[in-house]
Order: structure tokens, then sequence, then C-alpha cells
């Protein structure tokens, strides 16, 4: 037998649902503690909740790897250096990277970019549908970096890129749309010459290409004119050279090794696409380095970060400064293009 209710007895019970905060009040005033139906429900229950506490979780683990996704340096240079962020600053035509870090910026630059190339094809090459090309070209750049203290460092840069591409032609028919296809037989005074397809041509690169770069730099202070360092950094890649690259900064006296790393050096960065950079190594000390790759997606490519060891001198941190900003004007680190590490 269905109890009879009449509409006032549904009063109270319709305003408690309705209105939490009166649901909440009118369970204290009867003296029951327990929360009244629909009291307490909204975002912070149900999946918005669990939602919630998996990205936070997932933040907190990602923060927690923060140590593990930039370049891998030395413990020495770890605990003597602070990882300054590289500001690129803008870059407009004829002009240099107007890098900042820390306490040192650049100052006036420019760049000059001189190109040739050449194409030869001998006739065994013709009858083969291949194609050469010889290019090279030349960046000059000349800015100069100043410190806190208005010390400034003049560098005097050149990057030299020689290229020799292979390509051979690639040939493959394509049937017109219907649409085309009546086009051309209205166009043709025979519909026998409207052709049913076309043929599309195109080049496609050849393996046996090679490149080579030579990036050189020299670097002298306003405090001692005398004493010039001089920055070389040597590539070569492709089928007859191999994939070979060296790199040093020196003063005729003291010599000081360029070597790459990465976030992945070991194992600790499962990411495809690690953090990449260079050390800055003197006998068995690291001196500086240089991350110009965060890795991983689009947005991490650009962070780039530089540690200079807290104990040297004022004037060898400047040369050191000099020496990776000379580096971050280079296509691939400073810029977009081909990575010279890579």
């Amino acid at each position: 037998m269905l109890r009879r209710t009449d509409e006032h007895s549904l009063r109270p019970l319709r305003s408690r649902r309705s209105d939490p905060i009166a649901g909440f009040a009118a369970s204290h005033e009867s003296g029951d503690p327990r929360p009244q139906r629909g009291e307490g429900r909204g975002l912070m229950t149900g999946p918005f909740y669990a939602a919630g506490l998996a990205c936070l979780v997932l933040v907190c683990a990602g923060a927690s790897r923060a140590q593990d996704r930039t370049i891998v340096i030395s413990d020495a240079l770890s605990a003597n250096a602070q990882a300054l962020k590289v500001k690129m600053g803008s870059q407009w035509s004829h002009r240099v990277w107007k890098v900042s870090f820390g306490d040192y910026a650049v100052g006036k630059g420019s760049s000059q970019v001189e190109e040739s190339a050449a194409s030869s094809t001998t006739k065994e090459a013709k009858k083969n549908d291949i194609w050469q090309r010889v290019s090279t070209t030349k960046t000059r750049y000349d800015f100069t970096l100043s410190d806190s203290r208005s010390n400034l460092a003049i560098v005097q840069a050149v990057n030299d890129v020689s290229a020799e591409e292979f390509k051979h032609v690639v040939r493959t028919l394509k049937f017109l749309n219907p649409k085309k296809w009546l086009d051309s037989v209205l166009d043709a005074d025979d519909v026998r010459d409207a052709p049913l397809w076309n043929t599309e041509t195109y080049w496609k690169p050849d393996e046996s290409s090679n490149r080579s770069q030579v990036f050189s730099a020299v670097i002298n202070t306003s405090a001692d004119d005398a004493d010039t360092w001089v920055l070389i950094m040597a590539m070569s890649e492709g089928a007859d050279l191999g994939h070979e690259r060296e790199a040093s900064l020196s003063n005729g006296e003291r010599q000081i090794q360029i070597v790459g790393t990465s976030s992945n050096k070991h194992g600790a960065d499962p990411r495809a696409y690690p953090a990449l950079g260079y050390e800055f190594v003197e006998g068995e000390q690291t001196l500086c380095a240089l991350q110009y790759n965060g890795g991983g997606g689009f947005m991490s490519d650009y962070k780039r970060l530089i540690w200079i060891d807290s104990r040297l001198d004022q004037r060898m941190k400047l040369i050191l400064a000099a020496a990776m900003t000379s580096l971050l004007q280079l296509p691939g680190i400073g810029a977009p293009g081909v990575s010279p590490g890579s």
C-alpha cells in the first residue's frame, strides 16, 4: 500500500535538495551530523576530482625529473655554477642574435653572408638522370659581449659550409581527374590527343651527398689585447666523409676541448630526442657548459642554458661566455637549421 504524502511534508526535503547550504544548516539545527542528499557534491568529487589528482601527480613527477631533462655536466661544475637562462633576443638582416644571459649581453654586431653554387653534370649522369650541385656558404659574424663590470670581449667569427649534393630524377604517372580530362578534351583538336594521365618529375636526394663545416672565432678582451683566443669547430658528414666532429678553444698555451653531451649520457632520459649541448673541458676540469637544445617537444627545443664555474677569474669567464655566444650564432644552435652536433 502506498503511503500518502501531502504537499507540506515534501517542502523541507525539496528545499534541502535544491539548496546544499540550506540542507547543511538544517542538518545542524536538527542535531544530525550526517550530510544531506546533494550536500558536498561538486568538482571535488567524482571524475573531475580523479582527473585533477592525476594531473597533479604527473606535474609533480615531471618536476622531480627536471634534473634529468637538462644535459649531463660534471659534478664539480654543477656544484659551482648556476644554470643561466639564455635569451636570444632579436636578429635582423645583417645583424647577429642579441644574446643575453646572467651578467652578459651582446652589444654591437653585424653578419654578412656570401654564397656560391655550381652545378656540373656529365653526359653519363644526364643519361642516368643524375644531377650534382656543389655549394659553399660563408657567413661572417662580428660582435661585442659585455659583462656587469663593463669589460668587453671582441669576437670575429666565420662559418664556412661546403656541400656536395647528388640527386636523381624520379618520374611518375598520375591519372587526370575527370574534370581535368574533360577540359583537355575540349581544348584538343582530336579526342585522341587528350591524355588520360600526365608525367610528374621531381628530384630525389641521393644518399651519397657530403657536407663539411668549419667554424672559427677569434676572441680578444678589452682588458688585454695581446691575449687572443681562437675557437675552432670542424664537422663533416656524408657517404664519403663519415661523421666526424672536433672542437677546441685555445690561446696557444692552454687547450680547452669542446665535447658533446646530452641529457641521456647515462641513460637517464628516455625521450626520443634528448637535450643536447657542449662541455668545455681543460684537463680534468669542466670550465663551462652550453645546452643549445632542450630536447623533447617543439617548445623545449629552444630551452638554452649556460653554466660557468664561479671559481674562475672575471677575464676567463668573459672569454668562455664569448666563445659560447659565438656558437649560439650558428644555425641549429642559436637559430633554426641543421644542428652541427646532431
